[in-house]
């Protein structure tokens, strides 16, 4: 199934979780994360299953000052 991640499509298997998906995508912490426009607390990513179409925005910390 297609997903989307940062606006790329990305095939996964059905049933993937978001954990599963960002590891795929190689996103590394610390980060948070959209799905489909609504923030999701970390404690959620290891049992969100994704359904086709689902729009993931992966936005990390940026450091300086």
């Amino acid at each position: 199934m297609i997903i989307f991640i940062n606006n790329w499509s990305h095939e996964i298997v059905k049933g993937s979780t978001l954990k599963q998906a960002l590891l795929v995508f190689g996103a590394e912490p610390p980060y948070a994360i959209l799905v489909n426009e609504v923030f999701l607390p970390q404690s959620e990513y290891e049992h969100f299953v994704l359904t086709p179409n689902d729009r993931i925005e992966v936005i990390s910390a940026i450091q300086g000052g």
